[in-house]
């Protein structure tokens, strides 16, 4: 099997619609977005370690759930930083910052 090379938007258009279903599917997602929102007016940034430190993500909830929360055009990325969690083992999580409201 052949796999197909999408086009930028159409990566993105399917990225999109995926953060879409995992929005409507879990209320965790408002909430988290809501402290995000708290924690970045309050600190200037906000990432997903700070989320899960005070709104942990339900093991119900799919991983996925937190690129829901901090996506534009809400919030923008604004640079990397190595995830301080345990479980992540060092990765790369986003630093972001709200958009101007």
């Amino acid at each position: 099997m052949i796999a197909t090379q999408l086009s930028l938007e159409e990566g993105l258009r399917l990225r999109d619609q995926g953060l879409a279903r995992v929005e409507a599917k879990y209320s965790y997602v408002h909430e988290a977005r809501k402290l995000a929102v708290s924690l970045a007016r309050r600190d200037g940034d906000v990432d997903t370690d700070r989320i899960q430190a005070i709104l942990p993500r339900p093991a119900d909830v799919s991983p996925n759930a937190l690129g829901a929360v901090l996506k534009p055009p809400l919030f923008y990325y604004a640079g990397p930083k190595r995830s301080a969690r345990k479980a992540a083992r060092g990765r790369f999580i986003g630093i972001w910052k709200l958009n101007h409201e």
